[in-house]
């Protein structure tokens, strides 16, 4: 299965999650109440640079610089992230889920590619999403692997399964501008 370029859509939720999870306490995690709690000095615009892997034979491997900008959404519900990449665009909801006691990612692209991932949380400085994301009529587990390298530096991997076999799409550094 081929996967749209770029950072699939973890840029922006596991990049959004990890950063909002670094920035906060224990005490005053979304986990405890308000989804966006300490997540205020995330918002705002990042620019990314991104390794994207081959894509078949009509989209080789290459390095570009993008955009993605954080918000509130819906309320205060919500974050909002929005990623702007050379040819790859996509917009991404999350929020920490109380019932199921996990984060929730929602994300849609300009390639007609949309999916469902989760993550348990921070492991230290690094929270992993993963769920099905479709595209091209075709389904597959997505992997979001977000690094906080410090407060203004994220660092992303995504992947998905073909088969047995782990296939990664990018890996991409966004500084926060």
């Amino acid at each position: 299965m081929t996967r749209p370029p770029k950072s699939l859509f973890a840029a922006a939720v596991l990049t959004t999650a990890l950063c909002l999870a670094a920035a906060t306490s224990k005490a005053d995690t979304p986990m405890q109440g308000d989804p966006n709690a300490g997540f205020a000095a995330f918002f705002g615009t990042w620019t990314c640079v991104a390794n994207v892997s081959a894509m078949g034979p009509n989209m080789p491997a290459h390095t570009e610089t993008d955009t993605m900008t954080f918000d509130s959404a819906l309320g205060g519900a919500w974050v909002h992230q929005h990623y702007t990449g050379k040819v790859y665009t996509s917009d991404s909801y999350f929020r920490y889920d109380k019932a199921a006691s996990s984060w929730t990612s929602i994300a849609v692209d300009n390639m007609g590619g949309h999916g469902m991932s989760t993550s348990s949380g921070m492991n230290g400085n690094t929270m992993v999403f993963e769920g099905p994301y479709t595209y091209g009529g075709k389904t597959s587990t997505s992997r979001d692997t977000v690094t906080v390298m410090d407060k203004n530096k994220l660092r992303h991997v995504g992947s998905y399964k073909d088969g047995d076999t782990w296939k990664q799409t990018d890996d991409t550094v966004c500084t926060k501008s």
